[in-house]
């Protein structure tokens, strides 16, 4: 598939000690016993919000950027973190 290509687009609330894999088909979050199992995880802890874990790294658009593959590629300000002022309108690329 070529650069840009939108293999395909979710939506679902994440409840707190939920976790998914990013390549899961299909993807649905499972309640997890260890956050290691996961790409992301809500881990609620210490203010965050979401955790990438098992090798995953979040990069966080503003929210004028357009939500490419261009643009995720680009970027490399990556984080591990992220709480829901974070998230407020913005898109996030996630990296495994």
């Amino acid at each position: 598939m070529p650069p840009g290509t939108v293999l395909r687009t979710e939506s679902f609330d994440l409840a707190n000690g939920y976790g998914f894999k990013v390549g899961s088909a299909p993807l649905r979050p499972k309640p997890n016993d260890t956050e290691h199992d996961w790409h992301v995880w809500n881990s609620d802890v210490s203010m965050t919000t979401l955790q990438a874990v098992g090798g995953a790294h979040f990069v966080l658009l503003e929210q004028d950027e357009d939500p490419s593959f261009a643009t995720c590629q680009r970027r490399s300000a990556y984080v591990d973190y992220l709480d829901s002022n974070d998230l407020d309108g913005r898109n996030v690329c996630i990296y495994t």
